[in-house]
């Protein structure tokens, strides 16, 4: 950067632009990208994973499936840094150097060994180490959730408002990363520097003070280019996930009625009525949400009768797949309200119970509008189960008005 000759400055980097090893930089991005957004894709869902308690946290920590996000993540994040340290070049570019000369010998013999570049392999490291904070924010903060937003919005619109907090996030992120990580280089950083010196043969510049000390820690460009690095890691794997997140949770209008034979499987009752993915399910009920709010329209397919015949194939779908989710939701409240009202006391119910309590005749639901309404009864003893609450009896009034 050269604020007294912008020209020359801009003329510099559009030139630096054409190189190859910039060029291969930006392919090498491209592949990470590419990668993260596969991992996105393979680790997302519509419901918030809570944590009881931190050993459920620690054992979903140390799942196979989340040790390999987190090890995936570590070498995304060094190939990441270690494009930023060729990019910026100087004293960054590479993990060898040439050893500089002491008063016992000469120019000469100095050129002859190869000595370590810490300041590279500090890049590294801080790129892992990223990667690995960045894989375990993503598990505790939960942020392969989708989250479907109560007020659609144009996908630019999205984007733009949430691009600045995602700027700011980043940068006090990677303020507090770059902290952490000298804090535990200055502790454990003559593990790595000792291995690959041993392994490569490299030796230490005695003219250089090592970076496991308060004086190496304390060089400003250092602490300087390891932030920038930090930054734009974390901005481009911020970008793609909100991204992801932006044309994941659009909304989609689903076909009530396929105009051609192929086309059967993607119409809305079908996808009800059938085990699709669960960010597909989630899609068709807002679509069902939105079509039942503002497209009468879309609500006069909904309620026709099919030719010949006269049956109404849509309702009956539509309506019964309702009628089940809502079944489903109420038998968990049920379970829930009798454990929280036995409060740890009394013997909660087993499962043989409730799946015999629900299974009743009583408890059997229909589609059809001709058929009289079901009468629910969970009969409990007092001591084992409190009554039903408001809410309960809110979605029994709203499965009286879908019958």
């Amino acid at each position: 950067i050269n604020l007294f000759h912008p020209i020359q400055w801009i003329t510099n980097s559009f030139n630096d632009l054409y190189t190859s090893y910039v060029i291969f930089c930006i392919l090498l991005l491209s592949v990470v990208i590419l990668v993260i957004n596969v991992f996105n894709v393979q680790f997302h869902a519509v419901v918030p994973s809570i944590h009881c308690s931190r050993l459920a946290l620690i054992s979903k920590i140390i799942h196979p499936r989340q040790v390999i996000h987190s090890i995936a993540h570590a070498v995304m994040g060094m190939l990441v840094a270690w494009c930023a340290a060729v990019m910026t070049k100087g004293k960054f570019l590479f993990l060898s150097m040439p050893c500089t000369a002491t008063t016992t010998e000469s120019a000469a013999d100095a050129t002859l060994h190869t000595c370590l570049n810490e300041y590279h392999l500090f890049l590294l490291l801080l790129g892992a180490f990223m990667g690995y904070s960045y894989s375990l924010r993503y598990l505790v903060n939960n942020l392969n959730y989708l989250p479907f937003p109560a007020i659609q919005q144009y996908k630019y619109l999205r984007f733009r408002r949430s691009l600045p907090l995602l700027a700011k996030h980043s940068c006090v992120e990677s303020l507090y990363m770059v902290r952490n990580f000298c804090a535990a280089y200055y502790f454990f950083g003559y593990i790595p520097r000792t291995w690959i010196m041993t392994t490569m043969n490299f030796r230490a510049d005695s003219n250089l003070p090592p970076l496991d000390t308060v004086a190496g820690l304390l060089d400003l460009s250092l602490l300087y280019h390891s932030w920038l690095c930090g930054l734009f890691l974390l901005m481009t794997w911020y970008i793609a996930w909100l991204l992801f997140r932006i044309f994941s949770t659009e909304a989609h209008h689903f076909p009530l009625q396929p105009t051609f034979a192929e086309e059967a499987d993607q119409c809305l009752p079908k996808i009800l009525n059938s085990n699709p993915p669960p960010l597909l399910k989630f899609l068709a009920l807002q679509d069902l949400m939105f079509l039942s709010q503002y497209s009468s329209v879309r609500r006069q397919e909904v309620f026709s009768l099919s030719q010949p015949g006269g049956h109404p194939y849509n309702w009956t779908a539509i309506c019964g797949e309702c009628l089940n989710l809502l079944s489903d939701l109420t038998q968990k409240l049920i379970i829930q309200q009798e454990i929280a009202a036995a409060n740890g006391r009394l013997k909660q119910p087993s499962a043989g119970d409730l799946t015999q309590s629900f299974s009743s005749p009583d408890l059997q639901l229909t589609g059809y509008p001709d058929e009289p309404h079901p009468v629910m009864v969970v009969a409990k003893d007092a001591k084992e189960a409190a009554e039903p609450g408001s809410f309960y009896m809110w979605l029994q009034n709203k499965k009286e008005q879908i019958k």
